[in-house]
């Protein structure tokens, strides 16, 4: 969803250098053996993914980021290794995001119907590559609207969906998101906040504010009082992460256009409107939420009502306790034995 600690770093972290392929830095040719940073054409256009694992065999997960436009490569290879020894892990930048930004992509393409169509082709392309019959999902925040409606509407081609930062219910989620902000005003008695939380006004039915700049402010206290990053006032550790990876070198001025450009996807009524729990009730595929518990930016109560309406297969809500927005990053250990322990135990 729309939120300040993406806004943030999408506005800082760099776009990697532009064509069909590069020769990759150390960070990331240093194991394991397959280990591939390419550009390849997607929804007509070319959109690139990162691709490391140490054994073709291995079971694929791709990685659907968040945002729209917080790309986020480096992420999973430096803090979640470990899936990289367990199965082929495809990260992938988006749409119109990181190294997938260019100026020329067509507004009216900047849709949820086309990411999930980009989704789908992606995954067809690499089941094909690594000839998979299946394969599974990781999706966080924005991306794990992608990966629901992945899994609604193709189940024939995903083994499994796993959702961190789950994202249930647009117009709820900013208003929950609102509720925890001023109340941690409150109860520290901060009058600056709680006049600024005032003025922007609690999200309406439609979700929107008050006053324009409402979704910034909401989502920046959301940050400072540790929805983002449990016991946490700032994401600026991941962003330091990513500021660092040889991927997104030298060209930061890309990247603040890409980000911009991404958040056209806010004009699709289907993102503002959407609400899993009345439009994604059955699923035919095995669902995991790993949340977690002090999340705010996708506030955890939504994932648990949503996780007890939804008929699936098989389903598990996992919670991490020391955790917010980022299990993947807060408690990465714990988060990547979690999805290795699952599919072994399938």
């Amino acid at each position: 969803m729309k939120k300040i600690t993406i806004i943030t770093i999408a506005l800082l972290i760099g776009l990697a250098l532009l064509g069909c392929g590069m020769n990759v830095p150390d960070e990331i040719t240093s194991d394991p053996s397959i280990n591939e940073l390419k550009s390849i054409e997607i929804g007509g256009i070319a959109q690139w993914i990162h691709i490391k694992g140490d054994d073709e065999s291995k079971p694929l997960l791709l990685v659907l980021h968040g945002g729209p436009g917080f790309s986020m490569m480096p992420m999973i290879g430096q803090m979640n290794k470990a899936l990289e020894e367990e199965f082929i892990v495809v990260n992938w930048d988006q749409r119109g995001s990181g190294k997938s930004y260019d100026p020329n992509i067509p507004i009216d393409s900047m849709t949820l119907d086309q990411f999930v169509l980009d989704a789908n082709e992606l995954t067809n392309y690499l089941r094909k590559a690594f000839n998979k019959d299946k394969i599974y999902i990781l999706g966080h925040s924005f991306g794990s609207l992608m990966g629901m409606k992945l899994i609604e509407e193709y189940p024939e081609n995903y083994c499994g969906y796993f959702g961190t930062g789950q994202m249930i219910d647009f117009i709820s989620n900013e208003q929950l998101g609102y509720d925890f902000a001023l109340a941690k005003a409150e109860e520290t008695d901060n009058g600056e906040v709680i006049e600024i939380l005032k003025s922007v006004g609690r999200p309406d039915s439609q979700g929107n504010y008050m006053l324009e700049d409402g979704y910034e402010e909401t989502s920046k206290y959301i940050e400072y009082y540790g929805g983002a990053l449990y016991e946490k006032d700032s994401i600026d550790p991941i962003y330091d992460l990513i500021f660092d990876s040889a991927i997104y070198e030298n060209d930061e001025q890309n990247l603040l256009d890409g980000y911009e450009f991404s958040q056209l996807i806010f004009d699709d009524e289907a993102v503002r409107t959407i609400n899993l729990q009345e439009d994604i009730r059955v699923v035919e595929v095995p669902v995991y939420f790993l949340q977690g518990r002090h999340d705010y930016d996708t506030p955890s109560e939504l994932v648990q009502s949503y996780f007890e309406i939804l008929e699936a297969p098989k389903k598990e809500l996992i919670w991490f306790e020391q955790s917010a927005h980022f299990p993947f990053y807060e408690e990465a250990d714990k988060f990547s034995e979690t999805i290795i322990e699952v599919v072994k135990c399938k």
